[in-house]
């Protein structure tokens, strides 16, 4: 893991604020009900940073497959195309088939 998460890039808030449409923050939040123990559900949320615009997406667990899938779903879904996609270090965006997807590069 520690290749794939060398090869993220780092942005500071400074750096993400978006001045136009079509860069996303992504985030995983669970639905624990306050007992993050066993398995429970979790939404990706996908905001444009510009708009404000949510895509929410319900997943079945953390795992990398249900993760990618949500992302694929978002990126195909959305009115506009994506930009790029801005995430924290989390497990479920580190992973083999993410990183090379992502458009964090592109301008």
């Amino acid at each position: 893991m520690r290749i794939l998460k060398a090869q993220i890039p780092i942005h500071t808030r400074a750096e993400v604020a978006a001045p136009e449409p079509r860069h996303f923050q992504l985030d995983l939040v669970g639905h624990d009900g306050g007992n993050p123990h066993g398995q429970f559900a979790y939404s990706l949320d996908a905001i444009d940073l510009y708009s404000g615009w949510v895509e929410p997406r319900a997943l079945q667990n953390r795992a990398h497959r249900w993760t990618y899938e949500a992302v694929q779903d978002v990126e195909s879904t959305v009115p506009i195309p994506l930009k790029s996609i801005h995430t924290d270090n989390g497990g479920e965006f580190i992973n083999k088939r993410l990183p090379r997807n992502r458009s964090d590069s592109q301008s």
